[in-house]
C-alpha cells in the first residue's frame, strides 16, 4: 500500500486483519475472543518482511512537496512495470473505453461575483437566500474517449427522501454521508453498483484502469476486494500532482462551474427568492452539464496533455512545474528521519492524565475515523492527542522500493485466520489494506460472496429494489441480545430510478399497512356490533321467559 500512495500505519494493519478474521468468524459462526492481534503479531510479522522497514513518516512543507520531472516519469514507469508484474496486458493503454478518472468537487449554491452594468452612484448587490458557504459535493468520472460516467451526488444526512430523487436525472447516483464528503463507505458502494453495472452495459473490456487521487476514502479492504474479483484496477495518481494529471482537474472543472455559476444567476433572476436545495439541485446541476456541450472534446484533450491517452509521459508540459523545485529530492514523497518515540509516549502520558474516562473513550473511538462525531469543542483537544498518539506507536510501514504504483493486488495473510485473537465487537471502518507484490494462489486469496456485502436472504424478492445491490458490510454480533426493532439496512449510494422504486415500495407497503389497519377496525367495529346486538336479544328473551310476581295471599284469609 506504500508503494500505491496510501502508508499504512500499525493501527491500520491490525484494524485490516480484525476485519479480514471477523468476515472468516461471521462464515463459520463462531465468536473468537479479544478485539485486535496482539503485539506481539504485529512483531512478528514485520520479522517475517524483511523488505518492509519502521520509518517515522513526516508531512513535507509546501516547498518540500513540489513535484519534479523524474518523480513524474518514475510514476509513469512504475505503472507499466507493476502492470507486468500482474500479468496485465498493456495493450490496456490502447484503448480509451478501458482508462477512466475520477474525481470529486464542492458546488456552492450561490453564484460567483460578477460585472454588472449600473451607473456610478448605484450600489450592486445581489440578495441570495443560501450563505456562500453552502455547497454539495459530486463525483464526476470520464473515460479517455470522453465519455462521462454517472454521475454522484453526495448530501449531508441519513435518508433519501423522495424529494431528493424525484428531479434527478435515470442513471445518476445519489448518496448520502453525515458531512456530505465522500467515504470509504459511499465509494465502494459507487463502484460495487453503479460504475460497474455501467461498464458491463456499455460492453467494456475488462479489466480497466482507474485514476484516483490518494485520498483514503478511495481505498479499504472491501473495496480492493471486489476490484481484484472484477477487474478494475485501481491506479493512485502521484501525490500533489492532480494539476498535472488530472484529466477532470485540467479540463472539466473549470469550465464546468462557470457554467454551474451562470445557472445560478439565472435561476435568480427568476426568482430572487429562489433557494437552493437538496429537491432542486439535481436538476440545476444536470443542466449544467447539459450546457457544457463541447466536454467530450475537452475530456480527450485533458487526457492527452495529462499522458494517460495516448499513454505518453512526454506529452506533459514540465515547462509549467517550478523552476526551482528541489529535483535531488527523492521520488518517493516522504522524508524519513530517526526521530525517538520515548518522548512522544512521555508526551501521551502527561495528557492523558489530564482527560477523563469518557473523553478517554471517545477519542479511542473515533481515532480511525475519517470525522470527528464527537462535541465540537473538543475537536482541537482531540487533533492534540491524536497526533501525539500516531506519532508515539503509529510507525508507518514503507517499502524500499519507489512509491505510488499499482493498488491491485491480493490480500493474505501469513498466518491462519483461526489463530488472529478478536472478539465480536463491531469493526471500526477500515481506510486502509495491505498489498504484497506478489498474487497467491485462489485459496490464499479472499473470496466475495453476496452475505460478505450485506444482501441478506430475504431481500432477494423480486420486489426489493435493492435486492441486487452490494451494501457497505455490517459487523453482525454472534452473540447476544437481538435488536428491539428490525432495522433495514440499505445502501447510501443508489441510482435515482432504485431510490425511486424503493420510495415506491415503501408507500405502497404504507398504503396496504394503513387499508389493512382500516379493514381490522372495521371488522372489530362489526364484532362489536354483533355482541351487542347478541347481548340485547339475549336480555329481550330473558325478560319475556320470566313471568311477573302476583301479590300472595296471606294465610288464613
Amino acid at each position: 500500500m506504500a508503494r500505491a500512495g496510501f502508508p499504512v500505519c500499525q493501527i491500520d494493519v491490525t484494524h485490516t486483519v480484525k476485519d479480514y478474521a471477523d468476515k472468516i468468524r461471521r462464515r463459520n459462526d463462531r465468536e473468537i475472543p479479544n478485539s485486535f492481534p496482539s503485539k506481539n503479531w504485529s512483531q512478528r510479522f514485520i520479522a517475517r518482511h524483511p523488505e518492509i522497514r519502521q520509518k517515522l513518516v513526516n508531512n513535507l512543507s509546501k516547498a518540500g512537496a513540489k513535484v519534479t520531472e523524474p518523480q513524474l516519469r518514475n510514476w509513469f514507469f512504475e505503472v507499466e512495470e507493476l502492470l507486468r508484474q500482474d500479468g496485465i496486458d498493456t495493450s490496456i493503454f490502447d484503448n480509451p473505453e478501458r482508462i477512466l478518472n475520477f474525481d470529486e468537487s464542492g458546488f456552492q449554491l450561490v453564484p460567483k461575483r460578477y460585472k454588472a452594468l449600473c451607473s456610478d452612484a448605484e450600489n450592486t448587490y445581489l440578495v441570495t437566500s443560501n450563505s456562500e458557504k453552502d455547497c454539495y459535493t459530486a463525483l464526476f468520472g470520464s473515460t479517455a474517449a470522453g465519455d462521462l460516467t454517472p454521475p454522484m451526488i453526495l448530501y449531508p444526512g441519513k435518508r433519501i427522501s423522495r424529494d431528493m430523487v424525484e428531479n434527478v436525472p435515470d442513471g445518476w447516483s445519489i448518496g448520502v454521508s453525515d458531512e456530505g464528503w465522500q467515504t470509504s463507505k459511499t465509494f465502494y458502494e459507487y463502484i460495487a453498483n453503479d460504475l460497474y453495472q455501467w461498464l458491463q452495459k456499455r460492453g467494456t473490456e475488462f479489466p480497466v484502469l482507474i485514476f484516483v487521487d490518494g485520498h483514503k476514502s478511495h481505498v479499504n479492504m472491501e473495496l480492493v476486494e471486489f476490484c481484484i474479483q472484477k477487474g478494475l484496477i485501481l491506479v493512485s495518481l502521484y501525490p500533489n500532482s492532480t494539476r498535472i494529471l488530472q484529466p477532470l482537474d485540467r479540463n472539466f472543472f473549470g469550465p464546468l462551474k462557470q457554467i454551474w455559476s451562470k445557472v445560478l444567476r439565472q435561476n435568480l433572476l427568476k426568482n430572487s427568492n429562489a433557494r437552493i436545495n437538496k429537491g432542486n439541485f439535481g436538476i440545476m446541476l444536470h443542466t449544467a452539464v447539459q450546457n457544457f456541450t463541447n466536454s467530450k472534446e475537452g475530456l480527450k484533450k485533458a487526457f492527452q496533455l495529462c499522458g494517460l491517452f495516448p499513454w505518453n509521459v512526454d506529452a506533459i508540459d514540465f515547462s509549467t512545474l517550478p523552476a526551482n523545485a528541489d529535483v535531488s529530492q527523492q521520488s518517493n514523497d516522504t522524508i524519513v528521519t530517526e526521530e525517538p518515540q520515548h518522548d512522544y509516549a512521555l508526551q501521551l502520558q502527561y495528557v492523558e492524565m489530564g482527560l477523563n474516562e469518557n473523553q478517554l473513550l471517545q477519542f479511542a473511538e473515533n481515532r480511525n475515523k475519517d470525522y470527528w462525531y464527537g462535541p465540537y469543542e473538543q475537536l482541537a483537544l482531540f487533533n492534540f492527542w491524536k497526533t501525539i498518539k500516531d506519532k508515539s506507536e503509529g510507525l508507518m510501514f514503507t517499502t524500499p522500493l519507489e512509491q505510488y504504483t499499482l493498488i491491485t493486488c491480493h490480500f493474505t495473510l501469513d498466518e491462519p485466520v483461526e489463530s488472529v485473537p478478536m472478539s465480536s465487537e463491531a469493526a471500526t471502518e477500515n481506510n486502509a489494506s495491505m498489498c504484497p507484490e506478489s498474487q497467491p494462489s485462489s485459496s490464499d486469496s479472499m473470496q466475495l460472496n453476496e452475505n460478505d456485502h450485506g444482501l441478506d436472504a430475504n431481500k432477494a424478492c423480486n420486489d426489493d429494489p435493492f435486492a441486487d445491490v452490494l451494501i457497505w458490510p455490517k459487523i453482525t454480533h454472534v452473540s447476544g441480545a437481538a435488536p428491539k426493532r428490525k432495522i433495514e439496512h440499505i445502501p447510501s449510494v443508489a441510482t435515482s430510478s432504485k431510490w425511486l422504486e424503493w420510495h415506491d415500495k415503501k408507500d405502497d407497503d404504507r398504503k396496504k399497512k394503513e387499508e389493512a389497519k382500516l379493514a381490522r377496525m372495521e371488522k372489530r367495529r362489526l364484532l362489536n356490533e354483533q355482541k351487542l346486538q347478541k347481548k340485547s336479544a339475549e336480555s329481550e328473551k330473558k325478560g319475556s321467559k320470566s313471568a311477573p310476581r302476583g301479590s300472595r295471599k296471606k294465610k288464613g284469609q
